[in-house]
C-alpha cells in the first residue's frame, strides 16, 4: 500500500491553489469536506470563467491536436468504432485507477525512470553529468510542450524541467525549485 505525506512543499502549493480559488470567491473548507463540495467549486469558477468571456474551442475532441490526435494520434481515430465499445468497460473499472509515479506528465516517466536508475547505479550527483539527450515519440513533443517553464504546470509539461530535477534534486516535485530552474535553463 502507499501513502502520501504532506511535505512544506505540498503545503506551499496548497495554500497557493487556495489563495487562488479565494480570488474567485471560493473559501476551501478543511481537506476531507472539500471532496464533497469540489462540483460546486467547479461550477462556480466555470460560471465566473464564462462570465469574464472565457470561452472553449466547441470541435476540441476532433480539433487538430484536440483529444483524439492526442489519445490516437492524428489521423488515426474512427468516432465511430470508438463509440461502439465506449463503457464495455469503463476504464474506471477496468484497468481501475492508478497512481502516477511522479507529478509530472505521464511522458516524462520512463526518462525519468532511466535517470533515477542510472544515477543510482553509478552514484551520480548533478555535478558528474554535463548534458542528457532525451529521445521520445512525436505525440510526447506535442504534449511536452513547455521548454522553459514558468509555472508548476508547465514544469509538469516540460521533459527538461522534469530532468533538470530528477538530477539536481534527485525528485521530482510540482513546484519548481530554483537550482532546477537553472539546472533547465530556465
Amino acid at each position: 500500500m502507499t501513502s502520501w505525506t504532506c511535505n512544506e512543499t505540498d503545503r506551499e502549493l496548497m495554500i497557493r491553489h487556495e489563495d487562488e480559488h479565494r480570488r474567485y470567491g471560493i473559501d476551501l473548507p478543511a481537506p476531507p469536506e472539500r471532496v464533497d463540495r469540489f462540483e460546486e467549486a467547479v461550477e462556480l469558477i466555470a460560471a465566473l470563467m464564462a462570465q469574464e468571456g472565457v470561452t472553449a474551442n466547441p470541435n476540441i475532441i476532433e480539433a487538430k491536436n484536440g483529444f483524439y490526435d492526442t489519445l490516437v494520434g492524428a489521423g488515426h481515430h474512427d468516432a465511430e468504432r470508438m463509440a461502439e465499445s465506449l463503457g464495455k468497460p469503463f476504464y474506471i473499472e477496468s484497468p481501475g485507477i492508478g497512481l502516477k509515479k511522479y507529478p509530472s506528465c505521464y511522458h516524462t516517466h520512463r526518462a525519468l525512470d532511466g535517470v533515477f536508475q542510472l544515477l543510482g547505479e553509478h552514484r551520480l550527483s548533478d555535478k558528474d553529468i554535463a548534458e542528457v539527450d532525451v529521445g521520445t515519440s512525436e505525440r510526447a513533443m506535442r504534449v511536452l510542450a513547455f521548454t522553459e517553464p514558468a509555472t508548476p504546470y508547465q514544469a509538469k509539461f516540460s521533459m527538461p524541467y522534469c530532468i533538470a530535477a530528477a538530477v539536481v534534486d534527485h525528485e521530482v516535485t510540482l513546484v519548481p525549485d530554483t537550482r532546477t530552474s537553472m539546472a533547465a535553463g530556465v
